[in-house]
């Protein structure tokens, strides 16, 4: 009898430790806003109308992500694995417009790198950085730099359209700042 009862006991524990265990899993993401901010070193963030040197602005795409899909791995018996995160916003073009001409070159994309790396603005780049996994976070935002001086000291806005495989369109414009050559 008390072999039977270990046993049953044993059983209901194992259960009970089953049903509470979780590991691993997958939430995929889907892309719900893209907003902007500029700063400088000397400034964190600028206002309208603020002044900057082209080689000392920054611009920060923030892109809000809401999951969609959330599973999790409920096993004790089975090997865990880490919990993956997933984009499913796939952006497949961007768009850039000025509310000036800033300088001479025909490609506004090729007017911006991306900082850190220094690639130039482009989608690949924009589809490397945020590529469908992410193992361990999920990135949020993404800083541009002006690569070249604009024409004359003068004040600008940008607008960036960002287009995914989906047809949906996420803008966001800067506000307008005086950019020094």
């Amino acid at each position: 009898m008390k072999r039977v009862v270990a046993i049953a006991l044993f059983l209901l524990g194992i259960g009970l430790f089953e049903s509470c265990w979780n590991c691993g899993g997958r939430t995929d993401y889907t892309l719900t806003e893209i907003t902007n901010d500029m700063w400088t070193l000397e400034a964190p963030y600028l206002e309208s109308l603020d002044t900057a040197k082209y080689n000392e602005l920054a611009i920060r795409f923030n892109l809000a992500w809401s999951p969609v899909t959330f599973i999790v791995n409920s096993s004790a018996v089975y090997a865990c694995g880490e919990h993956e995160f997933y984009y499913i916003t796939s952006l497949d073009s961007i768009n850039v417009s000025s509310s000036k001409v800033y300088n001479q070159q025909q490609d506004k994309l090729s007017m911006f790198n991306i900082r850190g790396t220094g690639d130039t603005l482009s989608i690949n780049v924009i589809k490397e950085h945020f590529a469908s996994y992410a193992p361990f976070y999920v990135d949020s935002s993404l800083e541009i730099l002006l690569n070249s001086p604009p024409q004359q000291k003068d004040t600008f806005q940008f607008t960036f359209q960002f287009f995914d495989t989906d047809g949906n369109i996420f803008q966001t414009t800067t506000n307008p700042v005086i950019i020094t050559p």
